[in-house]
């Protein structure tokens, strides 16, 4: 098994061989995270007074001004919902997609027995709202025009609540309306790719899930394949060239046992002490890990689902106190926010550790969907987390909707998903979808030189 996996590892290697320009170790590029304020939160004594209906009316405003000009000239274009009520015949309007769910999994359910499947069935029932009313959709044998000039047939589970669209159909009834076809609002272009002269590798990873209950070689392997110990030849030169390390969310693991230690008996209450003894040996366990990877590589750090922080979307960046070895002997670690939006050698990058497209997979029928087809669908929308204020919670103190994509990134990066996953969608637009270290002991490697990606798998 040793030699077959081996095997593997040399065979990736060759692969690379190709595309690999040999640098010395002492050639490495440094590079430095300019990470923007979009979503970091406000001052905490701003008086927020919005409701969630605001937000949504700042997205349909800013969306609504993407589709195309024609659709707009249509003698069939109606402005407002409420002026269908009048009409017969054929109708094109604009709205937000609100999908009402039998087994809806709200936010405050998140901790609950019910399973992602459970919650998308048959009794669906899908509105198009505006400021001025709603109406009834239905669908038959309905398409779904995409960004990239390219079509699907669609049902009313693969659509998700908080899409701003613009449909067309026909009158079947009282504010009922039978869409034949749904048009999404155009791409924006990313900025231009100017690719470093220097071959440098960004290495993305996410899902740590630290537990030092469980086995730990993985990362022992990563750190030594970091410092360049674990392959010899090609393989030493790529980890000799990675300027930046992010970790995409998860850095703990999932306390699971969590949930029935707090309340209750003597005995739960020593099966907690006994918990939080086991957190206590996973925070210095991963303070420790961190510094060993900053003392080789400048690592920037993302908040998960598991994370101490807050868990409203956007997430905060984690507190520097649970990593004091880390920051007493190095200066190398960066927190940034979940979502993240940052410059890197000059290349615009967008991630968040997995959160966005969870929700959206509650809400639609994903059995025949990879990840990085929902990751692409997720910036065809405009919209990093469109399921906002429906099943996935948000911070109030905003008083703008900041995950509205008014500018695409050259690289959107998603962590903690199931497979590794890349698409090229545009010349300067390249999106990767981030498999969980723990499971799968893969790690993502972005030649900021090439704007090529491949994974990494560390036995």
């Amino acid at each position: 098994m040793e030699l077959e996996n081996m095997a593997q590892s040399s065979f990736i290697l060759n692969q690379l061989k190709q595309n690999q320009q040999p640098v010395s170790k002492g050639q490495k590029l440094e590079l430095d995270i300019k990470q923007s304020n979009r979503f970091s939160l406000p001052s905490s004594n701003q008086n927020i007074k919005a409701q969630n209906s605001y937000i949504y009316c700042i997205r349909y405003l800013s969306m609504s001004k993407r589709f195309k000009i024609e659709h707009l000239k249509d003698s069939n274009f109606v402005e407002a919902i409420q002026n269908i009520q009048n009409l017969n015949g054929r109708v094109k309007v604009m709205g937000t997609i609100f999908k009402v769910m039998k087994l809806k999994p709200y936010y405050f359910q998140q901790y609950t027995e019910i399973k992602i499947a459970d919650s998308v069935q048959n009794e669906e029932i899908c509105y198009l709202e505006d400021k001025s009313g709603r109406i009834k959709l239905e669908f038959t044998n309905c398409q779904l025009n995409l960004p990239n000039n390219t079509s699907k047939t669609i049902k009313i589970e693969d659509l998700i609540t908080g899409i701003v669209v613009m449909i067309e159909g026909q009158i079947v009834g009282n504010n009922i309306v039978n869409v034949q076809r749904i048009n999404l609002p155009d791409f924006i272009d990313p900025p231009i790719y100017k690719p470093l002269n220097q071959t440098t590798y960004v290495c993305l990873m996410s899902g740590l899930n630290y537990d030092l209950e469980n086995n730990t070689t993985k990362l022992r392997h990563l750190i030594q394949y970091l410092q360049g110990n674990l392959y010899f030849g090609y393989g030493n030169e790529i980890s000799s060239n990675i300027s930046q390390i992010i970790i995409a969310g998860n850095l703990y693991g999932n306390q699971r046992d969590a949930k029935s230690c707090l309340t209750g008996s003597i005995k739960q209450l020593q099966d907690f002490k006994q918990l939080y003894n086991q957190l206590q040996e996973n925070i210095k366990g991963v303070d420790e890990l961190l510094n060993e990877l900053a003392n080789i590589i400048p690592v920037a750090i993302m908040p998960g689902q598991n994370e101490p922080v807050s868990q409203m979307f956007p997430q905060s960046p984690l507190q520097r106190a649970h990593f004091g070895e880390s920051f007493e002997k190095n200066t190398k670690i960066q927190f940034l926010t979940n979502p993240s939006e940052f410059n890197l050698g000059n290349i615009q990058f967008v991630g968040t550790s997995g959160q966005n497209i969870q929700d959206i997979k509650k809400q639609q029928n994903i059995k025949d969907q990879q990840d990085i087809d929902l990751i692409e669908m997720n910036l065809f929308y405009g919209h990093l987390a469109p399921t906002l204020h429906d099943t996935l919670i948000q911070q109030q103190q905003f008083t703008n909707d900041p995950f509205i994509i008014e500018q695409l990134p050259n690289i959107y990066f998603v962590g903690n998903m199931k497979k590794f996953g890349t698409k090229r969608l545009l010349n300067n637009l390249r999106i990767i979808s981030i498999p969980q270290f723990s499971e799968t002991g893969i790690i993502c490697l972005v030649n900021l030189s090439t704007f090529e990606c491949f994974s990494f798998e560390i036995q």
